[in-house]
């Protein structure tokens, strides 16, 4: 049986508490996740973290060249482009599959099967959460990209 594990971010009262990572546990009305961390057997106590909804991703599986276990909602570089092009982990439901996002403005209209893509080299250098700034600007129908060389990041 193949180990699964969900990580999720804590806000509390509007401050950013981290990140917690155990089992995913989800509420009725899907308004709330909780990580469930550890569990005390004997006195049937859980540690719970209520975390955002937006933040959850599990653990594909996969470690990258640096030890680092891969997550959905990572950002994974490529440093054989010559830009560093950076890859967000998304999971795929037609395949059932974790995979990147190759697409142009990472839309989900392009995906690639990240170990095809990067075979060893898969590494990771952020996340969708907390490194927003590593993914390309989607600019609205009718205005105008501002960037400085045309491109969406």
């Amino acid at each position: 049986m193949r180990d699964t594990l969900f990580r999720g971010k804590v806000y509390h009262y509007g401050n950013d508490c981290g990140w917690f990572y155990g089992d995913l546990h989800h509420y009725y009305n899907g308004s709330f996740y909780t990580i469930i961390s550890s569990i005390n057997d004997e006195k049937f106590e859980l540690d719970e973290n209520y975390v955002d909804a937006g933040t959850v991703g599990q653990w594909t599986g996969l470690i990258d060249k640096n030890g680092k276990k891969i997550f959905e909602g990572d950002i994974l570089i490529d440093r054989d482009d010559e830009g560093g092009g950076h890859y967000p982990v998304v999971f795929d439901v037609k395949t059932g599959s974790y995979c990147i996002d190759n697409s142009y403005y990472k839309n989900h209209s392009h995906l690639v099967n990240m170990v095809q893509f990067f075979g060893d080299e898969l590494e990771v250098v952020g996340n969708i959460i907390d490194n927003k700034e590593m993914l390309p600007k989607e600019v609205a129908p009718g205005e105008t990209d501002t960037s400085p060389d045309g491109l969406p990041f």
